[in-house]
């Protein structure tokens, strides 16, 4: 069995793009989780932004759900100042947030049905 799910991250200078696709296993998650942990820890220390693309997103495993719980835990100790999550659906992002308490508890977050007004309110915060 392979990964489930297709992904992509690109730090731009304080702002860490993230795309999520499709449905996400275990495998997938664990690999987009070492590769957002890698950019992250390639600051050192020092301040970033997240924006999350989750419009194509379609849910996740529960053994993905755990993986990305323990993520967001992580993620709350490093010194991301904002982040900005797009879906399309909420029903998905619903899911997600009950699967993964963590979320719930992150740092400035707010959620967004459109990718500009993400982008302008991250803006907004530099």
């Amino acid at each position: 069995m392979g990964e489930h799910g297709t992904y992509s991250v690109l730090l731009e200078g304080e702002l860490l793009n993230i795309n999520l696709s499709g449905m996400f296993n275990d495998l997938a998650t664990n690999s987009l989780c070492q590769l957002i942990e890698a950019q992250i820890e390639s600051l050192n220390g020092q301040r970033f932004f997240i924006l999350l693309n989750c419009i194509d997103y379609q849910g996740s495993t529960p053994e993905a759900h755990d993986i990305s719980n323990q993520h967001a835990l992580w993620l709350k100790q490093q010194n991301c100042v904002a982040s900005a999550i797009v879906y399309k659906q909420n029903f998905y992002f619903n899911i997600a947030k009950s699967q993964q308490p963590a979320l719930s508890k992150s740092k400035k977050r707010k959620e967004f049905f459109n990718m500009q007004a993400a982008k302008g309110w991250l803006v907004s915060l530099f």
